[in-house]
């Protein structure tokens, strides 16, 4: 609830002195658990997220095998079903970007690292494999009144646009 306080205060201008607004690994956490699980068509489940001291967000979480790869889904009769539903670990380590398209504003996280289960594998891979649906999580609409995101240790750092 704190994480969607502060993110609503950005929205309506009110941004606390010091010009920024500070959420932890915590927060971020506690407000994706509540709405990944109310969003129904994004397959990710144990999601979790760290923020490093190089400026990239980690995100961790399991998706089953016929959403992420959807190969796997056109060859349903070639593989046992059991297999399908099997959760593949993902991890994935990105940078924010905030574009302004006109009247739209998202938060785009540029992939740099991205491994299934303890393989790496190149980031461009990740385009390929997942379903559109599952990479709808690394573009998110944002407010008008965000500026900039900078990831921190152990926090993200908000400020508004100028």
């Amino acid at each position: 609830m704190r994480a969607q306080k502060k993110i609503l205060d950005i929205a309506r201008g009110r941004v606390p002195e010091g010009g920024r607004v500070v959420l932890t690994e915590g927060e971020i956490n506690a407000f994706l658990t509540r709405h990944l699980a109310d969003t129904a068509d994004l397959p990710f489940g144990g999601v979790a997220v760290g923020f490093s001291g190089d400026g990239t967000v980690a995100f961790k979480g399991r998706v089953p095998m016929r959403r992420a790869v959807p190969l796997f889904s056109t060859a349903a009769g070639l593989v046992p079903s059991a297999w399908l539903e099997r959760p593949v670990w993902f991890y994935v380590a990105a940078r924010p970007r905030v574009e302004s398209r006109g009247r739209r504003h998202h938060l785009y996280f540029v992939v740099e690292r991205f491994a299934v289960g303890r393989q790496p594998l190149p980031a461009s891979l990740l385009k390929l494999l997942l379903d559109p649906v599952a990479l709808r999580a690394l573009a998110w609409p944002i407010p008008d009144g965000v500026g900039s995101v900078t990831i921190e240790p152990g926090q993200v750092a908000i400020r508004p646009a100028s």
